[in-house]
């Protein structure tokens, strides 16, 4: 009997402690629910000017100038959504920020940033070290774009963008459709990736290029160059492309073939894969081989003058592009050897697939390539679903 009233007395003890840790859980959420919510400091979004896109610029004084694209949260009677582009000045930074905060009545919501474009003259006084202060003076999304612009960044701005009302949002539009055609060629525009390559002393950091011609904002088929900080010169129309080739990114983009009437022929390259091997030979010299696999549709012809119902030789199409690509190619490997950077990705690759390798190599690896007997294998197929007529 006594052991059945201890074993009572300790079981009314165990469920008296469950309750009151249940008591004490239960106060502490209802504490925490009155303590920890709500939004003591917020501030209305229709009380900001939400900054859309920034542009910076290096002045002949050697001032900053700080241009931005504002919406307006609250919009316009009917549902229309009105932007602003408004510029402020200073020797500093934080200078041309107060400047620009002295035009504005509301404070700015940096979250929706999608683009910096970086004006020409900056980027030849210096590009990366501002870049690298600027983000740690101010917030930065993940993904944000970044560009030069051949002139003024502060006119890429004032743009347009086909029937975009908002510029900024049209140059991230514009930058998204280009990615997901490729697959990767978003990826060149991000202010993260741009800093790790500047940082990165075996590759040659590039930039995307835009330009306002007759009011409307385009982006140019070539890239900006990054040397010592600062910019150095731009890669040509035909060095750019053979970077693309080789890295990955031409899926999506339009080709024109000439053949051997005269006729013009527009292609869209469906997918491109790139693939480097290397092998040191008995000469101590490095063998390198890339191959290439793509596949294209013809998507438009021009045919000039009476052919005689000439029909298209798809097969000599093919020998017309490979000697294009292969063209392409070999004019960006000569830029690497000139500039004694790598434009090609070949340097990663081997420190990624070959680290033991790279290792030997990494002080000398310039001298290595130019010594180097560099292969190139391109294997196309182009298909053509239409009709000559």
């Amino acid at each position: 009997m006594k052991l059945d009233k201890d074993r009572t007395k300790n079981r009314r003890r165990g469920e008296k402690k469950v309750k009151i840790k249940k008591c004490i859980f239960l106060f502490c959420s209802l504490l925490c629910i009155f303590l920890f919510s709500g939004c003591w400091d917020k501030q209305e979004i229709k009380h900001s000017a939400i900054v859309l896109g920034t542009a910076y610029d290096w002045l002949e004084d050697g001032s900053y100038l700080l241009t931005v694209e504002v919406v307006d949260a609250m919009g316009e009677e009917g549902g229309n959504v009105s932007s602003a582009v408004i510029s402020g000045a200073g020797h500093s930074l934080t200078e041309a920020m107060t400047d620009l905060s002295r035009r504005m009545n509301r404070p700015f919501d940096w979250s929706h940033n999608n683009v910096m474009i970086i004006g020409r003259d900056l980027a030849e006084h210096g590009i990366a070290n501002f870049l690298n202060l600027l983000s740690k003076q101010y917030p930065m999304r993940p993904r944000v774009y970044v560009v030069m612009s051949e002139g003024r960044g502060e006119d890429i701005l004032k743009g347009k963008i086909g029937i975009e009302k908002m510029t900024s949002a049209g140059i991230a539009q514009m930058i998204q459709v280009q990615g997901k055609k490729s697959g990767h060629a978003s990826k060149i525009f991000l202010v993260a990736n741009f800093l790790e390559d500047c940082l990165n002393s075996s590759i040659v950091p590039v930039i995307p290029v835009m330009a306002v011609e007759e009011g409307q904002v385009l982006l140019r088929p070539y890239w900006a160059v990054i040397e010592d900080d600062a910019f150095y010169g731009f890669l040509t129309e035909e060095e750019t492309k053979g970077a693309f080739w080789l890295r990955n990114l031409y899926a999506g983009e339009a080709m024109n073939i000439e053949d051997d009437f005269g006729n013009l022929y527009g292609l869209e390259v469906q997918s491109s894969k790139s693939r480097w091997q290397w092998e040191h030979g008995v000469d101590g010299r490095l063998q390198i081989q890339v191959s290439f696999v793509v596949e294209s549709i013809v998507k438009e012809m021009n045919v000039i003058g009476n052919q005689n119902g000439q029909e298209m030789d798809v097969a000599r199409l093919e020998q017309k592009q490979q000697e294009q690509i292969l063209k392409e190619v070999q004019a960006v490997w000569r830029k690497n050897l000139h500039m004694e950077k790598d434009f090609t990705g070949l340097e990663q690759e081997i420190y990624r697939k070959d680290y033991p390798y790279w290792q030997q190599i990494q002080n000398t690896v310039q001298q290595v390539f130019a010594d180097a007997s560099l292969q190139i294998e391109i294997h196309n197929t182009i298909l053509y679903t239409g009709n000559k007529e």
